[in-house]
């Protein structure tokens, strides 16, 4: 775990320093969400439970083109367990890349997007081999650009981890949160509100 928040430190740390020499800074943006993890009722007894939720997640995304942007992102869990509320057997901690695809203009106040992408997932504990797990993904998700720096963000992933994987299965992740654009804006992006 403090492994994989050293490596997302590290990623957020060098794209800032890109950022800070890049002439438009508003290219980049950094989200915190809510996390949800879902298991197949035929995956469930393997891994001990179908429902797992984390805070927080975190994202860092960038524009690579007009078209197409990338996302890094970062999952753990530090609320433990919500009597009534969170009851998870397990820590679910996964390090996502992903690639995605925005049918429309990435400076838009509405982006909508589809992606593929790869995760590192750290094995379930309630599981007596619990080694790590690779994953390939496939999202669809957006953004809803409040003001020219903040907006909403949420996100469905499915997750195809390998049968092979002992102390992890195939499942689907949503999350849902606000994301901070770095910069001073995008002149064609007002607020929602705005006509």
């Amino acid at each position: 775990m403090k492994n994989l928040v050293l490596i997302f430190a590290m990623v957020v740390f060098f794209s800032q320093t890109i950022i800070a020499q890049s002439s438009r800074g508003d290219k980049y943006s950094f989200g915190v969400s809510l996390s949800s993890v879902l298991f197949s009722k035929e995956d469930a007894p393997k891994i001990g439970q179908r429902y797992n939720a984390q805070f927080p997640r975190f994202n860092f995304s960038g524009v690579l083109s007009d078209k197409f942007s990338f996302d890094l992102g970062l999952t753990f869990n530090v609320l433990g367990n919500i009597e009534g509320v969170i009851n998870n057997k397990f820590e679910y901690t996964s390090l996502d890349a992903a690639i995605r695809y925005n049918p429309f203009r990435n400076d838009a106040m509405i982006v909508p997007y589809v992606g593929v992408g790869a995760s590192y997932i750290g094995g379930a504990s309630t599981v007596s081999a619990g080694d790590n797990a690779l994953s390939v993904n496939v999202l669809a998700g957006g953004a809803i650009w409040i003001t020219s720096k903040f907006g909403l963000i949420g996100q469905l992933t499915y997750k195809f981890v390998s049968e092979d994987a002992n102390s992890m299965a195939s499942h689907f992740q949503t999350t849902a949160g606000i994301a901070y654009r770095f910069g001073s804006g995008s002149e064609s992006r007002k607020r929602l509100w705005d006509k």
